[in-house]
Formats: structure tokens, sequence, C-alpha cells
């Protein structure tokens, strides 16, 4: 699945629908986990600069959105559990998913 965000779009704007996209990909990989709401997981994310920006800038929002205990960005894999690659925008992103 190829998501397009408008490259015109300010920074600030750009960055949320990054953060956004991550919190659908984070979401899906719940619902393949058969996660409930109620379940808390641990996110180990790892991806290009533009990514990890997103993420730290909009952290609040993957945490109250996706029952996110805890999130590491990393550059190496240290967290057991569902592991997914992609694709956003061009950019490379893995994450990483343990139920607590």
């Amino acid at each position: 699945m190829v998501v397009a965000i408008p490259s015109k779009l300010d920074r600030e704007l750009y960055l949320e629908a990054l953060a956004r996209e991550v919190l659908r990909r984070v979401q899906q990989m719940r619902k393949e986990m058969g996660l409930v709401e109620k379940d808390r997981v641990i996110v180990e994310l790892w991806g290009d600069s533009e990514i990890r920006e997103a993420v730290e800038k909009h952290r609040d929002l993957l945490s109250n959105r996706a029952g996110v205990k805890d999130m590491i960005i990393t550059e190496t894999q240290t967290l057991e559990g569902h592991t997914k690659e992609f694709s956003v925008e061009g950019l490379y992103l893995r994450i990483t998913l343990s139920k607590v």
C-alpha cells in the first residue's frame, strides 16, 4: 500500500502527517497481534531521520492513541516481538511491538 503525503505542507504539518502514518502502522500491527484496546505495548522504532523527528515531536499522539506504554527509538533492534518494515513517503521505518 502506498500513501502519498503532499510535500508542499509546511514542515509541522508534514511531521504530524508522518507521525499519524506511523500511528496507523502501529495500530495495524496491534490488530495483527490480536491485541485489544486495554493491552499495552512497548514500541521499538527505527527509521530515517524525518520519521524519528516526527515520532519524537508527536510521541504523545502515539502513546495516547495506540496504547503505548513505552517507546524506544533506536538504531539496533533490541526488543523481541512482532517486527515489520515499511516505506513511508520513501522513508525507511522498522517497528517492533512487544505486549507488556
